[in-house]
């Protein structure tokens, strides 16, 4: 792993950490430091991972075959990374996103083995760790309920958690929004 993978990976596990425990600025750290590794892994992993600037990708100088494979696996991680996000935050969407981003990790973890048994290139072994570890991250995270991060994150506000609740299965319902931000409200201390 390269050291800015590794420091933001520290800095993902705190911030998860302090959200867990609901320290203050738990949740603000958990967006920032999860963004800043999906945009890592997407356009910076790639050109990090292979060896690349930018000057020699557009020059041809090392393994454009690489350097895909690279990109695409970086691209899977982001999706999941994303989907993570949006599962602890409780944001719609975070099923699918963590759906797509586990299919596309499977996928790319079968590539990336059939390329590291044909090549024997370590990057490819690389790419398939960093992918295992995506793929059992984010099975993780599939697996919480809803329902128990709501009881986790507003276990003391159980009108807020009904009123989610209710807007989760009625989500057009105007009524049902209205009652959800009143509840929101009640919670907010000044």
């Amino acid at each position: 792993m390269k050291r800015t993978e590794i420091i933001l990976t520290a800095l993902v596990v705190v911030a998860l950490t302090m959200n867990y425990l609901k320290l203050p600025f738990g949740g603000v750290l958990s967006v920032l430091s999860i963004c800043a590794m999906a945009v890592y892994y997407y356009p910076i992993f790639p050109l990090t991972v292979t060896g690349n600037s930018l000057n020699q990708l557009f020059s041809g100088a090392k393994s454009k075959e690489t350097l895909l494979y690279a990109f695409l696996t970086g691209i899977g991680l982001a999706i999941l990374l994303t989907g993570l996000l949006f599962k602890i935050q409780l944001w719609p969407m975070a099923n699918t996103l963590l759906t797509v981003g586990l299919f596309s990790t499977v996928l790319l973890m079968a590539v990336n083995a059939v390329r590291f048994k044909k090549s024997g290139k370590e990057i490819f072994k690389g790419l398939l760790i960093r992918c295992c570890i995506g793929f059992l991250v984010g099975s993780l995270a599939y697996l919480i309920s809803n329902d128990a991060l709501l009881e986790h994150h507003f276990g003391e506000h159980p009108a807020y958690i009904e009123a989610y609740k209710n807007w989760e299965a009625n989500p057009n319902d105007p009524d049902a929004m209205e009652k959800l931000e009143e509840e929101r409200a009640k919670m907010k201390v000044y």
